[in-house]
């Protein structure tokens, strides 16, 4: 394998791996593969991030039957919940205005998470099952070089093009149990405690009715230019780019008062808000009430802020106008 990137690991020298390893198809052939390839002791890796119905004992044991000289499961609900999920509910984050990020968000984490084992297991290098089409094998190859530049990384998939058929003949062939059978969908369903890739929930159309009700309109106008900003940066996998910490003190600081109560209706799909309140909502009903008295609006005032909000609308207008008459004179002439 020809490297490319100073972070790539050299084939000759690879001692023991640390491989991220979910236990399917990809991962278990991937973990005899290496050591068949490379002659390497192979440590795995395996991060719960609240994946449903997983029994981690039987993940542990297929990769010590392959011949995993380790296997370590982490549990990072609690971390990832903290550190990853509330930064994209403050900051409403949906790529391109409706991809919730659930695998974007957790890739930095379980690359984090690689790196402080591999450490810790005296690996040299990081494996992951990533293909060369998407955008994970940025998010975790740019998470590794970014935190360890002494690390190597080898993504298999890349470099053994085998399709789904050569993996299945392969994994029978050496003996590997495959997850699901034979007639599993080509394809993967990637899901954490956020959500999955699929398909997404009603918390962050609730955040944002509440911030919509607790800040001014030049607060949620300036907020919403730079959630896309923190959407793209964490879609693209520079979660340790500088500018992202920098718009998680602007999300923080713009969430302090962002407390109360929605209510919202789901209907085939859809999340409709109906009903909402704050102790801090800017909104005071005396407003909507034209028959009452009170609050922080004066009726009397009105004619005052109509002339001034309208004042360059109307001399463009009559600027128009007037010059509109004289080339009408003109051509009269």
């Amino acid at each position: 394998m020809e490297r490319t990137a100073s972070y790539e690991a050299d084939p000759e020298q690879l001692g023991r791996v640390l491989l991220l390893y979910s236990g399917g198809l990809d991962t278990s052939v991937m973990l005899r593969w290496i050591q068949e390839r490379y002659g390497a002791e192979i440590v795995t890796l395996t991060v719960n991030l609240g994946q449903p119905e997983e029994d981690w004992d039987v993940v542990v044991g297929k990769a010590r039957d392959l011949g995993a000289l380790d296997a370590i499961v982490v549990d990072a609900r609690e971390e990832f919940a903290h550190d990853y999920v509330l930064p994209a509910i403050k900051a409403n984050a949906l790529y391109g205005g409706g991809y919730p990020l659930f695998t974007a968000l957790g890739r930095p984490l379980i690359a984090k998470l690689a790196v402080d084992h591999a450490r810790r297991a005296g690996c040299d290098t990081i494996a992951h099952g990533c293909t060369g089409k998407g955008n994970d094998q940025v998010r975790i190859e740019a998470t590794v070089a970014t935190l360890d530049p002494e690390l190597g990384v080898i993504a298999p998939v890349r470099e053994w093009r085998m399709g789904r058929e050569e993996e299945i003949a392969y994994a029978r062939q050496h003996g590997i149990p495959v997850k699901g059978g034979t007639e599993a969908p080509p394809y993967s369903i990637d899901d954490n405690l956020w959500g999955r890739s699929s398909e997404g929930g009603p918390i962050l159309t609730a955040h944002r009715e509440l911030e919509r009700l607790v800040s001014t309109s030049h607060q949620n106008a300036c907020k919403r230019s730079l959630e896309d900003r923190w959407a793209y940066l964490c879609y693209a996998g520079l979660w340790y780019e500088p500018l992202r910490s920098d718009l998680d003190a602007y999300m923080d600081s713009a969430n302090e008062l962002v407390t109360g109560e929605i209510t919202v209706r789901l209907y085939k799909g859809s999340v409709t808000p109906v009903a909402r309140s704050s102790p801090h909502a800017l909104y005071d009903r005396s407003l909507a009430s034209f028959g009452e008295s009170g609050g922080e609006f004066s009726q009397a005032a009105s004619p005052g802020f109509i002339e001034l909000f309208t004042l360059q609308t109307r001399m463009a207008h009559r600027i128009r106008a007037r010059a509109g008459g004289e080339r009408e004179h003109k051509k009269g002439e």
